[in-house]
């Protein structure tokens, strides 16, 4: 996935919960509803929102850990050393 579908999902099911939310504030869900907006929404809404705060150090901190992920299917180690570096 692009960088951009990345956040387009995120704001997606954000935009979601908080749609949920606002549907519990105004008083248009049933009585049952009341137990999902509490277990369920708004943890899903902090969740999504610190997923889209934090997306990028997390994704540095999992590129460190896990490290470089394989370019074109061959991985770093295997990839010949070239003596100059192209410029990218």
């Amino acid at each position: 996935m692009t960088p951009r579908t990345v956040r387009k999902a995120e704001r997606t099911v954000h935009l979601f919960w908080g749609a949920l939310l606002a549907l519990y504030v105004y008083g248009l869900l049933p009585a049952w509803g009341e137990p999902l907006v509490r277990w369920l929404v708004v943890p899903g809404i902090v969740c999504s929102g610190l997923a889209m705060w934090f997306a990028a150090s997390l994704r540095r901190f999992v590129r460190r850990i896990v490290g470089p992920r394989p370019q074109n299917g061959v991985p770093p180690e295997s990839r010949p050393v070239l003596a100059h570096q192209p410029r990218r």
